[in-house]
Parts: structure tokens; C-alpha cells; sequence
């Protein structure tokens, strides 16, 4: 039994706003939602898919494997090719001296720090040279204004500057790679050997909702992993499974991609 439960009321009432779209777009709009979790998005995905009579929708965050998407719904006779994905989806480039390191959370931090609430704010992919911030089009109008708000990211000047969107969209994740050999594709065997835990200590793990198998916290340490799932581990990192072997003593080697 989960220790973690979902709210349900809150559960309803995203997809009631979830609903309330799709009723727009049947009418003729093309709405879109704010930037969504994983969770989020697949949640509302699964919903549409199930009430799609008269929309189409698909779910953008402005490169290939985008973890915050927006998702579009819009009437079905719009041609995918045709939505003006430039009202839904923006970034803005984040420049820095490149003398100080500055991380995710920096620049996060920094932008929640004017005001801005998180829903606005999609993937933060960090460079050397700074980040490039994916945002819903009135932020990102926002943050190339006249008044300049963001002038400072940590210890750190810095400079905004309008993202050329083709260009994100041939971003590609960089991953570690690592091969692990397990008794079973179980999720606790997979979970002890990723984090170097005890399979109990694994169970335990699953058990406070704390491993999301693709986007989901419904998850029993008796479910196995498939290839192309993704696997997260609160504390330890997040996870693609890829190939999966039998060796000769009929264990399983799994190659996994790990993300930096």
C-alpha cells in the first residue's frame, strides 16, 4: 500500500480546466495549457485521449525530450503543421559572464524571485555560457522588456536575450550510460542496483511513492521495467532503460541512460 496519495480534488479540478479546453477548441479556439509536469501531461493526455470526438492536441516543450511540455488542444480540422506554436511557446536566452558556475536552481530561483510562478516557466537547459529558458510568449515578452528585470542570476550579471527557437529545437539531452546485471526486471531489483541499495531498503523506497516509473507514482516494487521506460529515484536521479539482455547464468543485463 502507497504511502503517497494523490489529492483528489485537485486531480479533478485540472482536469475540469482540462475539459473547459477541449470544450473552447471544439467551438473553433486553439487554447493551450500553461507548462505541465510529466505527471501533469500525461494525466491530460490519457484524459483527451479518451474524449478527443472534435479536437486534436499535442503536447510541446520546444525540443524531443522536453520533461514541462504546454499541451495545445485545438479544433481537428487545423492541420498539426499549421498551429502558430509561437503564441503557446517561447525562450529567451539567459547570457552570464561565464566566470561563475551557476546551476539549475540558480536560474530558477532567480526567475521565480521576480514573480514569475513555475507553470511559466518550461526547461531550464544549462551551458556554460548560461541558459536557455523555455517560457509561456508573456514572460518571455517580459523578460526582453524595456525594464530589464533580470539583471542578476546568483552572484552572477546578466543579460537577456530573445532564443531562436529552431535552434532549441535540435537541442539533445546528454546522458551518462551505465549497465547494471539484476535477478529480475523487477522495480526493486532495478531501484537497489541503480541507487546501491539493499532490496529491502528498495521496497521501502517504492512504498513512500518515491520511485515514478514513466511519469507515474502508481508504482509496486512488483512491476518490471520495459525498454524506453523512464525511471526516477527521488534523491538519486532519473533514469532510461534501454537494451535488455540474458546473460548465461540467465540474469539480466540492462543498459541504462542516465540524465546529467
Amino acid at each position: 500500500m502507497k504511502t503517497v496519495k494523490k489529492d483528489e480534488n485537485a486531480s479533478g479540478a485540472f482536469l475540469k480546466r482540462i475539459d473547459e479546453l477541449a470544450f473552447r477548441a471544439r467551438s473553433g479556439e486553439i487554447c493551450s495549457t500553461s507548462f505541465l509536469t510529466p505527471e501533469e501531461c500525461m494525466c491530460a493526455l490519457k484524459y483527451l485521449a479518451a474524449v478527443k470526438a472534435g479536437i486534436s492536441y499535442k503536447a510541446d516543450g520546444g525540443y524531443e525530450d522536453a520533461e514541462r511540455r504546454v499541451v495545445i488542444i485545438y479544433p481537428d480540422y487545423i492541420p498539426d503543421d499549421a498551429l502558430p506554436i509561437d503564441d503557446y511557446l517561447a525562450a529567451v536566452d539567459i547570457s552570464t559572464s561565464g566566470y561563475v558556475k551557476l546551476e539549475h536552481r540558480s536560474f530558477l530561483g532567480s526567475l521565480t524571485a521576480l514573480g514569475i510562478d513555475r507553470s511559466a516557466i518550461g526547461d531550464i537547459l544549462v551551458t556554460d555560457s548560461g541558459a536557455t529558458v523555455m517560457l509561456t510568449p508573456p514572460i518571455a515578452a517580459f523578460l526582453l522588456s524595456s525594464e530589464a528585470p533580470l539583471e542578476r542570476v546568483g552572484a552572477d550579471k546578466v543579460s537577456v536575450g530573445r532564443s531562436d527557437m529552431k535552434k532549441v529545437a535540435e537541442y539533445k539531452r546528454s546522458f551518462d550510460t551505465l549497465s547494471i546485471t539484476v535477478a529480475s526486471a523487477r522495480i526493486d531489483c532495478v531501484v537497489a542496483e541503480l541507487c546501491k541499495l539493499s532490496r529491502e531498503r528498495a521496497k521501502e523506497v517504492v512504498s513512500r511513492g518515491e520511485v515514478s516509473l514513466n511519469h507515474s507514482d502508481d508504482v509496486e516494487s512488483s512491476d518490471k521495467v520495459e525498454v524506453g521506460d523512464t525511471l526516477s529515484v527521488r534523491r538519486y536521479g532519473k533514469f532510461r532503460i534501454g537494451e535488455i539482455t540474458t546473460t548465461r547464468k540467465e540474469r539480466l543485463r540492462i543498459s541504462v541512460l542516465v540524465y546529467s
